[in-house]
């Protein structure tokens, strides 16, 4: 029962703040309709107390406590009585503790709406531990994955002296570092030169390609600075990369792990280790 309404990571008040006011709500709409506010009540307890007693009382995975959802009108509509008393504009304190409790929401519906949120469950620990601490809570597990977007975004499209992995990567091999990481046959890294030139390093390794070592071209701009080059023993690749010319492609060829027996899918290139 708590769970669903108080637990950080399930707990209906964290995932919809404006419910905060539903008791005032409920005590003011009861002199305006009793039987639709009782209704309203008895919705909201009876699915509250049906889905305490079962054991998959959180709904798995989802985002927030998904059988509630069926219920959250009910919850919502005594709210409108509270709305009613801001008419006008005339109680500050009411219309304050209205904004409050929108703006607490503001960050959890971006948080719920720009991430998946298989990618929270992907990286959790433990159900228990952030159903009940607020740190491993998905909501601020969102919160961070959406940081770390815009972190990317910022190095990608404003920061100086910044390398972005831009696209043709496979998922890292070091998580949570960026690196080592395989390349896919075509990949794409972007460049920001704070001054006219960015000095760039690229280890690469394709002594774990099979049947053989793979072969790598290095081109920056337009311009073909490595021609099919085997990087096996690893090898670095250092590169000046002009201002104008602010992305590396890296080209390799490709082998299917899935045909030498590695159960893994797709195309792969060669491994970046840094």
């Amino acid at each position: 029962f708590n769970g669903q309404l108080w637990s950080s990571g399930r707990g209906i008040i964290w995932y919809a703040p404006p419910l905060l006011l539903l008791p005032a709500g409920l005590w003011l709409f009861r002199s305006r309709d009793p039987h639709v506010a009782l209704l309203c009540l008895l919705m909201a307890l009876s699915h509250l107390l049906l889905y305490a007693k079962w054991v998959a009382w959180d709904g798995a995975g989802a985002w927030g406590p998904r059988f509630l959802n069926t219920v959250l009108p009910f919850m919502v509509l005594p709210l409108a009585a509270f709305l009613e008393t801001l008419r006008g504009w005339r109680t500050p304190g009411r219309t304050s503790l209205l904004l409050a409790v929108v703006l607490l929401a503001v960050p959890v519906q971006v948080a719920g709406l720009t991430i998946n949120m298989n990618a929270f469950f992907s990286a959790t620990r433990s159900a228990e531990t952030s159903y009940y601490r607020i740190a491993d809570s998905a909501i601020v597990g969102h919160l961070r994955f959406a940081t770390r977007q815009l972190r990317t975004l910022y190095n990608l499209h404003v920061a100086p002296n910044s390398v972005v992995l831009r696209d043709g990567f496979d998922y890292s091999e070091g998580r949570p570092a960026q690196v080592p990481r395989w390349t896919l046959p075509a990949a794409t890294i972007a460049v920001r030169a704070q001054s006219f030139v960015a000095a760039v390093t690229l280890a690469l390794d394709s002594c774990a390609v099979q049947p053989g070592p793979a072969q790598v071209t290095l081109e920056v701009g337009q311009q073909p600075l490595v021609v099919s080059h085997q990087p096996c023993p690893p090898r670095s690749y250092h590169l000046l990369v002009p201002s104008k010319s602010n992305t590396v492609r890296l080209g390799a060829t490709a082998w299917e792990p899935s045909a030498v027996g590695i159960q893994r899918d797709g195309r792969l290139g060669v491994l970046l280790r840094h």
